[in-house]
C-alpha cells in the first residue's frame, strides 16, 4: 500500500497577499495583483505592468530581525517570509524542523543582488558578499538556515514550472521513505533579467 501524504501547513506571500488568508480573499473577491514596477530599477517601470510584492527589501530585513548589512537576495526574504507562515500553519517546532528536509524552487535565485551591484564590484569589496549568494542553491540554504531546518536541502529550477516539480520531488522522497516530513515549493524576485525576458 502507497505511503499516504499529507498536507499540514501552507504560506503564501504574493502580488495579491502576504498571507494565505490575504490571498484567498483578494481571490474570491476578484482582486487584481497587478501593478507598476515599483521596487527594480528598470527602463520599462512606466509601461510594463507585473506582479509585485510590494514590501520593500528594508521592510522585509526589519520583519525577520536582519541587520541592514547581509547577504540575503530578496528572494531568500520572500521565502522566508511564506516558510514562516507554512511553519506556524503546521505547528512545527524547532525539533520538528531540526528533523525536516527543505525542497526550494527558484529560477533567478540571488539574481535580484547580483544585478544591482554587478559592475560595482571591482571597487566596492563589502558588495561582494551578494556574489556567493547568486546561485538558486544558496538561496534555499539561506532559507533553511534562517529556520533550522537540518534534513535534506536541495534546490530545483525548472523554469515556470520549478514549484510544481519542487512538490513532485518532496512527494517522491516521502513515498520513496528518503524523508518524513519535507517542506517544498518555491520564491522568486522580479529581477531585470525576467522583467527584460518577458517585455
Amino acid at each position: 500500500m502507497p505511503k499516504k501524504i499529507v498536507i499540514t501547513g501552507m504560506g503564501i506571500n504574493s502580488s495579491i497577499g502576504n498571507t494565505v488568508g490575504e490571498n484567498f480573499y483578494a481571490l474570491t473577491h476578484r482582486q487584481a495583483g497587478i501593478s507598476r514596477i515599483e521596487n527594480v530599477a528598470t527602463i520599462h517601470a512606466d509601461h510594463i505592468k507585473v506582479g509585485e510584492i510590494k514590501r520593500t527589501n528594508a521592510e522585509l530585513f526589519a520583519a525577520l530581525q536582519l541587520p541592514e548589512v547581509n547577504a540575503y537576495s530578496r528572494t531568500s526574504l520572500l521565502g522566508i517570509i511564506a516558510l514562516q507562515e507554512a511553519i506556524a500553519n503546521a505547528k512545527l517546532t524547532s525539533k520538528d524542523l531540526s528533523h525536516s528536509g527543505l525542497i526550494m524552487a527558484s529560477t533567478v535565485g540571488g539574481m535580484d543582488m547580483t544585478e544591482n551591484y554587478f559592475f560595482r564590484y571591482g571597487d566596492e569589496e563589502p558588495l561582494r558578499r551578494y556574489i556567493t549568494t547568486h546561485n538558486i542553491g544558496e538561496v534555499t540554504h539561506q532559507i533553511a538556515d534562517y529556520v533550522g531546518i537540518k534534513g535534506v536541502v536541495t534546490s530545483v529550477s525548472t523554469a515556470c514550472s520549478s514549484s510544481a516539480n519542487a512538490i513532485i520531488t518532496a512527494i517522491n522522497l516521502l513515498r520513496t521513505g528518503r524523508a518524513n516530513c519535507l517542506i517544498a515549493g518555491g520564491a522568486d524576485a522580479l529581477s531585470k533579467f525576467t522583467i527584460n525576458g518577458f517585455n
